[in-house]
């Protein structure tokens, strides 16, 4: 005969005489470990999804967490607004050119343009990108002459059609209380605007977004 050990199920351990947890019993047959009962807390299949699911949890909580803080370094560790290098001054005056030159293109050939005052350079006193003020704004404005003054509501269109159709955005549009019209190109932000004086005369206005001088940022 050989030792046999069983396991049996003791519901209470403090009195011997009644059945409460697992003790190990000898009997005389083939020696072997049965198992006859386990906690619910242990091998309940409720137990097992309900773990599952909130292992799942955890980690959608962890994942969202960690998306939470990369976006928050991504926008508070950042370049300082207004840091990144811009295109050069000079580069502004030449573009300011072309986008004068593209509205001229809308109108019959015998408009022409006369100077006002010239191009200016100014300082970025009120940035709006909530950028440094060392950077500088190139503009120009200048008259439109050799069209009809009555012939203004029909070239406002034309130039208002061409704005509309190459990318620009329209910010302020008075008509028909007032013949003025404000734009600004969608890719580099340039700003360009129409008016009419009180004589009738047309005027077409061009101006940059704030630019570094040499198109880098001062130490």
């Amino acid at each position: 005969m050989t030792d046999t050990t069983t396991t049996t199920f003791n519901p209470n351990p403090g009195n011997k005489g009644t059945p409460n947890r697992w003790e190990p019993h000898t009997q005389n047959t083939s020696k072997k470990v049965t198992l006859r009962w386990s906690t619910w807390a242990r091998l309940s299949p409720a137990r097992t999804r309900v773990t599952k699911k909130m292992n799942r949890l955890k980690t959608a909580t962890y994942i969202s967490m960690a998306a939470i803080i990369f976006t928050a370094c991504i926008t508070g560790c950042g370049q300082r607004a207004g840091m990144q290098e811009t295109i050069t001054q000079d580069e502004a005056e030449e573009k300011v050119q072309e986008h004068i030159n593209g509205v001229m293109s809308s109108l019959p050939e015998e408009a022409e343009l006369e100077t006002r005052q010239g191009m200016i350079f100014a300082s970025c006193d009120d940035p709006t990108d909530g950028g440094p003020k060392d950077r500088v704004t190139v503009g120009e404005r200048l008259w439109i002459r050799g069209i009809p003054t009555e012939e203004n509501e029909t070239n406002i269109d034309r130039i208002y059609d061409y704005w509309t159709n190459n990318g620009y955005q329209v910010l302020r549009d008075e008509r028909p209380d007032k013949l003025s019209i404000s734009v600004e190109d969608e890719e580099d932000f340039f700003r360009m605007s129409l008016q009419v004086s009180d004589q009738g005369s047309l005027s077409i206005g061009a101006s940059s977004p704030c630019v570094w001088p040499e198109g880098t940022p001062k130490p």
